[in-house]
Protein backbone atom coordinates (compact mmCIF):
# COMPACT_ATOMS: atom_id res chain seq x y z
CA UNK A 1 0.00 0.00 0.00
CA UNK A 2 1.54 3.08 -0.93
CA UNK A 3 1.02 6.03 0.82
CA UNK A 4 2.73 8.76 -1.44
CA UNK A 5 0.11 8.16 -4.50
CA UNK A 6 -0.71 10.49 -7.67
CA UNK A 7 -4.13 10.87 -8.52
CA UNK A 8 -6.04 8.43 -9.07
CA UNK A 9 -7.01 7.57 -12.60
CA UNK A 10 -9.93 5.76 -13.98
CA UNK A 11 -7.88 3.04 -14.73
CA UNK A 12 -6.28 2.39 -11.40
CA UNK A 13 -10.01 2.91 -9.90
CA UNK A 14 -11.62 0.29 -11.95
CA UNK A 15 -8.27 -2.39 -10.72
CA UNK A 16 -9.40 -1.50 -7.19
CA UNK A 17 -12.97 -1.77 -8.00
CA UNK A 18 -12.46 -5.11 -9.79
CA UNK A 19 -10.32 -6.29 -7.23
CA UNK A 20 -12.83 -5.47 -4.65
CA UNK A 21 -15.57 -7.06 -6.36
CA UNK A 22 -13.54 -10.49 -6.85
CA UNK A 23 -12.54 -10.88 -3.10
CA UNK A 24 -16.87 -10.27 -2.67
CA UNK A 25 -17.71 -12.82 -4.95
CA UNK A 26 -15.20 -15.49 -3.30
CA UNK A 27 -16.80 -14.39 0.21
CA UNK A 28 -20.17 -15.02 -1.14
CA UNK A 29 -19.32 -17.94 -3.03
CA UNK A 30 -17.31 -19.72 0.06
CA UNK A 31 -20.70 -18.63 2.27
CA UNK A 32 -22.98 -20.38 0.22
CA UNK A 33 -20.44 -23.25 -0.30
CA UNK A 34 -20.63 -23.79 3.60
CA UNK A 35 -24.18 -23.19 3.81
CA UNK A 36 -25.33 -25.72 1.11
CA UNK A 37 -22.71 -28.05 2.11
CA UNK A 38 -21.28 -28.15 5.72
CA UNK A 39 -19.87 -30.94 5.38
CA UNK A 40 -17.20 -29.65 3.53
CA UNK A 41 -15.04 -27.08 5.27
Amino acid sequence: MMLLRPEPTGDLLRLEHERAMGQLTALIYQFALLTRYPEIR
